[in-house]
Protein backbone atom coordinates (compact mmCIF):
# COMPACT_ATOMS: atom_id res chain seq x y z
CA UNK A 1 0.00 0.00 0.00
CA UNK A 2 1.01 3.58 -0.58
CA UNK A 3 2.42 5.16 2.61
CA UNK A 4 -0.35 7.79 2.50
CA UNK A 5 -3.13 5.14 2.44
CA UNK A 6 -5.45 5.39 5.48
CA UNK A 7 -4.65 1.81 6.59
CA UNK A 8 -0.92 2.54 6.60
CA UNK A 9 -1.54 5.79 8.50
CA UNK A 10 -3.65 3.93 11.11
CA UNK A 11 -0.89 1.33 11.52
CA UNK A 12 1.72 4.08 11.91
CA UNK A 13 -0.42 5.67 14.65
CA UNK A 14 -0.67 2.31 16.44
CA UNK A 15 3.08 1.78 16.18
CA UNK A 16 4.17 5.33 17.02
CA UNK A 17 4.12 4.69 20.78
CA UNK A 18 7.34 2.73 20.28
CA UNK A 19 10.11 4.18 18.12
CA UNK A 20 11.68 0.76 17.51
CA UNK A 21 9.33 -0.14 14.65
CA UNK A 22 10.55 0.50 11.10
CA UNK A 23 7.88 -0.36 8.53
CA UNK A 24 9.25 -1.79 5.30
CA UNK A 25 5.86 -2.09 3.59
CA UNK A 26 2.21 -2.93 4.21
CA UNK A 27 0.15 -5.36 2.16
CA UNK A 28 -3.63 -4.99 2.20
CA UNK A 29 -5.48 -8.27 2.52
CA UNK A 30 -9.02 -8.35 1.21
CA UNK A 31 -10.26 -11.92 0.93
CA UNK A 32 -14.00 -11.92 0.16
CA UNK A 33 -14.30 -15.59 1.16
CA UNK A 34 -12.88 -14.90 4.66
CA UNK A 35 -14.93 -11.72 4.88
CA UNK A 36 -18.16 -13.69 4.44
CA UNK A 37 -17.26 -16.19 7.20
CA UNK A 38 -16.31 -13.28 9.47
CA UNK A 39 -19.62 -11.51 8.72
CA UNK A 40 -21.59 -14.68 9.55
CA UNK A 41 -19.67 -15.07 12.83
CA UNK A 42 -20.36 -11.42 13.71
CA UNK A 43 -24.09 -11.87 13.01
CA UNK A 44 -24.15 -14.99 15.22
CA UNK A 45 -22.39 -13.18 18.06
CA UNK A 46 -24.74 -10.21 17.75
CA UNK A 47 -27.78 -12.49 17.85
CA UNK A 48 -26.44 -14.41 20.85
CA UNK A 49 -24.74 -11.62 22.80
CA UNK A 50 -26.16 -8.38 21.40
CA UNK A 51 -22.67 -7.31 20.29
CA UNK A 52 -19.89 -8.93 18.28
CA UNK A 53 -17.31 -6.85 20.22
CA UNK A 54 -15.03 -6.31 17.21
CA UNK A 55 -11.53 -5.00 17.98
CA UNK A 56 -8.55 -4.17 15.80
CA UNK A 57 -5.72 -6.34 17.14
CA UNK A 58 -2.26 -7.54 16.10
CA UNK A 59 -0.74 -10.98 15.58
CA UNK A 60 2.95 -11.67 14.81
CA UNK A 61 3.82 -14.60 12.57
CA UNK A 62 6.62 -16.17 10.57
CA UNK A 63 7.87 -14.26 7.55
CA UNK A 64 8.31 -17.19 5.22
CA UNK A 65 7.26 -20.69 4.47
CA UNK A 66 3.98 -22.48 4.34
CA UNK A 67 2.46 -20.69 7.31
CA UNK A 68 2.36 -17.18 5.81
CA UNK A 69 1.02 -18.37 2.46
CA UNK A 70 -1.61 -20.45 4.29
CA UNK A 71 -2.70 -17.36 6.24
CA UNK A 72 -3.21 -15.36 3.04
CA UNK A 73 -5.08 -18.20 1.38
CA UNK A 74 -6.88 -19.94 4.25
CA UNK A 75 -6.86 -17.38 7.11
CA UNK A 76 -5.38 -17.96 10.56
CA UNK A 77 -5.94 -21.38 12.05
CA UNK A 78 -5.68 -22.68 15.60
CA UNK A 79 -4.15 -25.81 14.02
CA UNK A 80 -0.86 -23.85 13.88
CA UNK A 81 -1.15 -22.85 17.54
CA UNK A 82 1.47 -24.20 19.92
CA UNK A 83 -0.82 -23.33 22.79
CA UNK A 84 -0.31 -20.67 25.40
CA UNK A 85 -1.71 -19.29 28.62
CA UNK A 86 -5.28 -19.66 27.30
CA UNK A 87 -4.87 -22.96 25.51
CA UNK A 88 -4.79 -23.78 21.85
CA UNK A 89 -6.26 -20.74 20.15
CA UNK A 90 -5.45 -17.69 18.06
CA UNK A 91 -3.61 -15.03 20.08
CA UNK A 92 -3.77 -11.26 19.58
CA UNK A 93 -2.73 -8.05 21.27
CA UNK A 94 -3.95 -4.46 21.07
CA UNK A 95 -0.34 -3.36 21.64
CA UNK A 96 1.88 -4.06 18.60
CA UNK A 97 4.92 -4.34 20.88
CA UNK A 98 3.19 -7.19 22.73
CA UNK A 99 2.53 -8.96 19.41
CA UNK A 100 6.16 -8.34 18.40
CA UNK A 101 7.28 -10.27 21.50
CA UNK A 102 6.00 -13.40 19.76
CA UNK A 103 7.84 -12.75 16.50
CA UNK A 104 10.09 -15.69 15.60
CA UNK A 105 12.75 -13.10 14.64
CA UNK A 106 12.84 -11.29 18.00
CA UNK A 107 16.32 -10.33 19.09
CA UNK A 108 17.46 -9.87 15.48
CA UNK A 109 17.03 -6.16 14.64
CA UNK A 110 18.02 -6.50 10.97
CA UNK A 111 15.52 -9.29 10.31
CA UNK A 112 12.32 -8.59 8.46
CA UNK A 113 9.23 -9.68 10.39
CA UNK A 114 5.51 -9.91 9.70
CA UNK A 115 2.72 -8.67 11.92
CA UNK A 116 -0.91 -9.04 10.92
CA UNK A 117 -3.48 -6.33 11.59
CA UNK A 118 -6.81 -8.04 12.15
CA UNK A 119 -10.41 -7.39 12.97
CA UNK A 120 -11.30 -9.85 15.72
CA UNK A 121 -14.86 -10.59 16.82
CA UNK A 122 -14.36 -11.28 20.53
CA UNK A 123 -18.02 -11.59 21.54
CA UNK A 124 -18.29 -12.05 25.30
CA UNK A 125 -14.77 -12.21 26.72
CA UNK A 126 -13.76 -14.06 29.87
CA UNK A 127 -11.37 -11.71 31.64
CA UNK A 128 -8.79 -13.61 33.68
CA UNK A 129 -7.22 -11.89 36.68
CA UNK A 130 -3.45 -11.35 36.81
CA UNK A 131 -1.74 -14.69 37.35
CA UNK A 132 -4.78 -16.73 36.31
CA UNK A 133 -4.87 -18.72 33.10
CA UNK A 134 -6.08 -22.00 31.65
CA UNK A 135 -3.61 -23.74 29.34
CA UNK A 136 -6.03 -26.67 28.76
CA UNK A 137 -8.56 -24.64 26.74
CA UNK A 138 -9.26 -25.79 23.18
CA UNK A 139 -12.52 -23.81 22.97
CA UNK A 140 -13.76 -20.67 24.70
CA UNK A 141 -14.51 -20.96 28.42
CA UNK A 142 -18.13 -22.01 29.09
CA UNK A 143 -20.50 -19.09 28.54
CA UNK A 144 -17.89 -17.02 26.68
CA UNK A 145 -16.61 -16.53 23.12
CA UNK A 146 -13.00 -15.55 23.87
CA UNK A 147 -10.46 -15.25 26.67
CA UNK A 148 -8.28 -12.35 27.79
CA UNK A 149 -5.68 -11.85 30.47
CA UNK A 150 -2.72 -9.72 31.44
CA UNK A 151 0.37 -11.71 30.52
CA UNK A 152 3.65 -10.00 31.31
CA UNK A 153 3.15 -6.37 30.31
CA UNK A 154 -0.16 -6.25 28.45
CA UNK A 155 -3.33 -8.08 27.56
CA UNK A 156 -3.53 -11.10 25.29
CA UNK A 157 -6.81 -11.94 23.59
CA UNK A 158 -7.56 -15.48 22.45
CA UNK A 159 -10.27 -16.74 20.10
CA UNK A 160 -10.76 -20.35 19.09
CA UNK A 161 -12.33 -20.05 15.64
CA UNK A 162 -10.72 -18.65 12.51
CA UNK A 163 -14.17 -17.34 11.59
CA UNK A 164 -13.76 -14.78 14.40
CA UNK A 165 -10.79 -13.23 12.57
CA UNK A 166 -10.44 -11.12 9.45
CA UNK A 167 -6.86 -10.31 8.50
CA UNK A 168 -6.86 -6.81 6.98
CA UNK A 169 -3.15 -6.15 6.47
CA UNK A 170 0.29 -7.69 6.69
CA UNK A 171 2.94 -5.33 8.04
CA UNK A 172 6.49 -6.19 7.00
CA UNK A 173 8.83 -4.46 9.43
CA UNK A 174 12.02 -4.48 11.45
CA UNK A 175 12.19 -3.92 15.19
CA UNK A 176 15.30 -1.91 15.97
CA UNK A 177 15.16 -1.99 19.79
CA UNK A 178 15.80 -5.67 20.68
CA UNK A 179 16.66 -4.73 24.27
CA UNK A 180 12.96 -3.86 24.75
CA UNK A 181 11.84 -7.30 23.64
CA UNK A 182 10.88 -9.88 26.23
CA UNK A 183 12.48 -13.29 26.31
CA UNK A 184 9.59 -15.71 26.19
CA UNK A 185 9.71 -19.42 26.97
CA UNK A 186 8.15 -21.72 24.37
Amino acid sequence: LDPSHETVQAIRRDLQADDGFEIDHVVSIDNEFHQEFFNVQCRLLKARRGDANIRTLYHATKMHGRKISAIFQDNLSAAFSQGGFFGKGLYFAADPLKANDYSPARGSPSSLRVMLRCEVALGKTKQYDVGQYDRALVAPPAGFDSACGLIRRSEEYTVYSSNSVRVTAAIVYRYLQPTRELTLPY
